[in-house]
């Protein structure tokens, strides 16, 4: 594994790009219309699905549990992001279940919750490294070029470009934040 710096260095900066994240949308929709503002939240949902994937298939998932709380702490901020919320599920039906509001102090229900990107993406190479003796992490080791001497053989391949690269490949959703497994 070849990681231009450190090992999972943008696991925590990183996390936030795989949620569906409902203020976004109305921008997306204004910014690239609503066809595409919809695909790149369906690109984020396979996102939260493929990673609750893996983190079952490794065993991380107990470590690495999502639960996305947004808390606001004025009543403009608070009542602007429930219209956004509420514009967000009426036009991605799909997305009504799981979503809920409140007001007022939550100090029980908000303890001990957030996303663990990092536990799941260092979780991973941790295991592998454990498992696999032949398994190498290589860190501040960037891929420069890639030469035709030969096939490599590989079970699984994940590739995860950073934003100034993968604009280049002619098929993705022109935004910022894409991650791609």
């Amino acid at each position: 594994m070849l990681e231009a710096r450190d090992a999972c260095s943008g696991a925590q900066r990183n996390g936030d790009h795989a949620a569906a994240i409902y203020h976004d949308y109305l921008d997306l929709k204004k910014k690239h219309g609503p066809e595409a503002a919809n695909q790149v939240i369906q690109f984020r949902l396979l996102h939260l699905d493929e990673l609750s994937s893996v983190a079952g298939e490794e065993g991380l998932t107990e470590e690495s549990q999502c639960r996305k709380y947004d808390v606001f702490f004025g009543k403009d901020v608070s009542e602007g992001a429930k219209e956004k919320l509420g514009r967000y599920l009426e036009e991605l039906s799909s997305e009504k279940d799981g979503w809920g509001t409140t007001d007022g102090p939550m100090r029980d229900a908000a303890c001990n919750c957030g996303w663990s990107v990092r536990r799941l993406v260092t979780g991973i190479p941790s295991r592998l490294l454990k498992t696999y003796s032949s398994f190498r992490l290589y860190a501040h080791t960037p891929c420069l070029s890639i030469l035709n001497n030969g096939d490599i053989h590989a079970k699984h391949m994940a590739q995860l470009p950073t934003d100034g690269r993968h604009a280049n490949a002619g098929k993705i959703v022109p935004v910022r934040g894409h991650m791609t497994a």
